[in-house]
């Protein structure tokens, strides 16, 4: 298997996103659940939340790749799962 190095738009884009998850592990490095937990700005989403929707939307994306459109679509059942189990509280 050869490796080919990416350039461009799809270069740009993954280390956009590689970013952007280094920050956010970087902001929530060593908090405790509780931490992860408190709302402190007016936003519905606290850290531990916001990490959650990054993962949904992420494995969405992935379905995306390897299913096409029809994974984009959220399942009632799916939804209920992740809102029940919202660390926020």
């Amino acid at each position: 298997m050869t490796t080919q190095a990416l350039t461009g738009e799809r270069a740009d884009l993954l280390q956009s996103l590689a970013r952007s998850r280094y920050f956010l592990r970087h902001t929530t490095r060593g908090l405790t659940d509780e931490q992860a937990a408190q709302r402190t700005t007016a936003s519905e989403l606290c850290l531990g939340g916001l990490i959650k929707h990054v993962t949904l939307t992420e494995r969405q994306w992935i379905r995306f790749i390897r299913e096409g459109p029809s994974a984009m679509a959220l399942e009632d059942s799916s939804m209920g799962d992740w809102m029940s189990g919202c660390c926020c509280t």
